[in-house]
């Protein structure tokens, strides 16, 4: 239903499709990276992805494809990006936000999203780091 929708609300623009998955068979792992610092609008449903574009300060337009919102809601609301619920969403009002983001109108501060991003990540990564080494065997 997503895919369907964001074709159809894309269709008036000029799109590439930008693989978020890692594959080891590409030449260059970083190459997505390289892709989303090149998009003038980011149009997902993934959250990785979402949260690499706004890292790189490439405005998102986030969809979460499940009713009454589910990850991609949370963790981005919790840095401070808006996001719209693909259930009931007309493509044109998901067009019309494209076309807005294009412009350069975010809807949020880029910076204190990046900010943020930077933050819940340290913040994730010690606690991963305390939680292994509470649970290493000592010997």
């Amino acid at each position: 239903m997503a895919a369907e929708l964001i074709h159809a609300a894309c269709r008036d623009f000029e799109t590439v499709s930008v693989n978020t998955l890692l594959d080891p068979k590409r030449p260059l792992p970083a190459s997505t990276e390289v892709d989303l610092q090149c998009s003038q609008v980011l149009v997902t449903t993934r959250m990785h992805g979402a949260l690499l574009a706004l890292y790189h300060g490439v405005p998102v337009v986030a969809l979460d494809q499940i009713k009454g919102g589910a990850k991609v809601s949370r963790m981005l609301a919790a840095v401070g990006c808006p996001v719209l619920n693909a259930w009931g969403l007309a493509h044109e009002t998901l067009s019309k936000t494209i076309r807005v983001r294009m412009l350069g109108e975010a809807g949020c501060d880029m910076v204190a999203i990046r900010r943020r991003i930077i933050e819940r990540s340290r913040i994730m990564l010690a606690s991963s780091v305390e939680f292994v080494l509470g649970h290493m065997p000592r010997g």
